[in-house]
């Protein structure tokens, strides 16, 4: 088992222990009760496990990075900052990303949507000013 480590999990400090190193994001994810993220393919090619890091640029300015969540060990994550399809928005508070997708049926069983999400929201956030950036 590896160390103790800490990482900003939907904008909120987690705490990791006892996790075997193999263990990858998307199981820690999933175990702890974010469902949203799923396994489809176990290779990084289907994108249903996606979940986005928050990284700072040379200026210090944040920058998103689309993961795949199946294939990134967790004890990589200490002291980054990740969001999930559950830290971008609920069906009470919904993204404009999720309510687009929603409205215009952009959804056919829904599996890999939660993965869709975060990298659309990825890609929106990487053009917006930077008081703009945070998800939700």
């Amino acid at each position: 088992m590896a160390g103790a480590f800490e990482f900003i999990l939907n904008g909120k400090p987690v705490r990791v222990e006892a996790v075997s190193p193999n263990t990858t994001l998307l199981e820690f994810l999933r175990g702890s009760g974010l469902t949203g993220s799923k396994e489809g393919c176990a290779e990084g090619d289907c994108g249903a496990c996606s979940v986005a890091i928050i990284e700072r640029d040379a200026n210090g300015k944040p920058t998103y990075r689309a993961v795949n969540s199946c294939l990134m060990p967790v004890c990589l994550l200490a002291g980054r900052e990740v969001v999930s399809v559950e830290g971008i928005g609920c069906s009470a508070n919904m993204h404009s990303v999720q309510r687009t997708m929603a409205e215009g049926y952009g959804s056919q069983c829904g599996y890999c949507t939660p993965g869709f999400i975060c990298l659309d929201v990825r890609g929106l956030l990487s053009r917006r000013p930077p008081h703009a950036r945070r998800p939700r």
